[in-house]
């Protein structure tokens, strides 16, 4: 008999295979687990899964990588800072 864990939730692989993701991430290319089927070992090892509690959790690294991702700041202007000051050298 395989030995592994039950998925708890729908999880996906990225378009490059190289990654577990979560349902819903933009990265998701391929199904990889449906709740209640069986992840066998081997492949929970290959992608760095664990399962704790009956949850499925995914390696650090992918938790940060979507953390790191920064809110666009609607204060910044594009193009960089407009409100420089002149240097003494550039006034009329």
């Amino acid at each position: 008999m395989a030995s592994g864990f039950k998925s708890d939730r729908r999880l996906y692989l990225s378009m490059d295979k190289s990654r577990v993701l979560e349902e819903g991430d933009k990265g998701a290319g391929w199904l990889f687990s449906t709740p209640g089927r069986q992840i066998d070992e081997s492949a929970a090892s290959a992608y760095g899964l664990e399962c704790i509690d009956g949850k499925v959790i995914l390696p650090q690294g992918q938790a940060e990588h979507k953390a790191a991702k920064k809110a666009y700041d609607k204060a910044r202007k594009r193009g960089g800072d407009k409100s420089v000051a002149l240097r003494p050298t550039d006034r009329p």
